[in-house]
């Protein structure tokens, strides 16, 4: 990459920084760090928008990310971290480490001659990507629907979001039947603690829950 080419992403991820919040806002999303969210019955919306350095400047990229909030209610429960979140504001749940990942729902480049467009751009990009959260809030509206969207995903973030839905649900023994098969593939899961030198991670702590039940 060019020094020129730098200069150009540099440039564009100021411009997007500067220019997320009215965009954000026009559409209805509210602007926290570098991204933006929405909620729609219980269900966060997350878009992030950012410039690939591949592209030299000439790109935004969006990724829109959805998860039902009672996922994040129940991994603070099963992670005892009740009393930290009760202290929080909402922004805990899209920008905290400690909190189920969205699941993501679209990527998309948009095209861009200059940073000095970004504002436009933008605008038109959350108002495309309005619509898209619009849509996919018909057909996944409960978590019953997340879990099926989510069920055939390969990823360590999926199969710990699938546990999370069944104790959302009740599911309880199927729960940690899950998280015993996730085990032979993330050992203790993607978030961990070390308590009395002991590392815990959260598939540790499902177990424990599960069987409280």
């Amino acid at each position: 990459m060019t020094r020129q080419e730098q200069k150009a992403v540099r440039e564009l991820r100021e411009a997007i920084k500067q220019s997320l919040k009215s965009a954000a806002t026009h559409h209805g999303f509210k602007k926290i760090s570098d991204c933006a969210y929405k909620v729609i019955d219980d269900f966060v919306y997350d878009i992030y928008p950012f410039a690939p350095p591949i592209k030299c400047g000439t790109e935004i990229c969006v990724r829109v990310g959805v998860k039902p909030l009672v996922l994040d209610n129940i991994f603070w429960e099963v992670f005892q971290m009740e009393e930290i979140s009760k202290k929080q504001s909402f922004s805990f749940h899209v920008t905290v480490a400690f909190v189920p990942y969205s699941h993501n729902i679209l990527e998309q480049r948009f095209a861009i001659a200059d940073s000095k467009e970004t504002g436009t751009v933008l605008d038109e990009i959350f108002g495309l990507m309005d619509q898209c959260v619009l849509e996919h809030h018909r057909h996944c509206n409960t978590v019953s629907d997340f879990k099926a969207e989510i069920l055939q995903k390969d990823t360590s973030i999926s199969r710990m979001n699938v546990v999370l839905c069944e104790i959302a649900e009740g599911n309880f023994q199927e729960a940690a039947h899950l998280t015993k098969k996730a085990m032979e593939k993330d050992g203790s899961g993607i978030f961990n603690k070390i308590i009395n030198g002991r590392t815990m991670g959260i598939y540790d702590y499902v177990l424990e829950f599960c069987e409280g039940k």
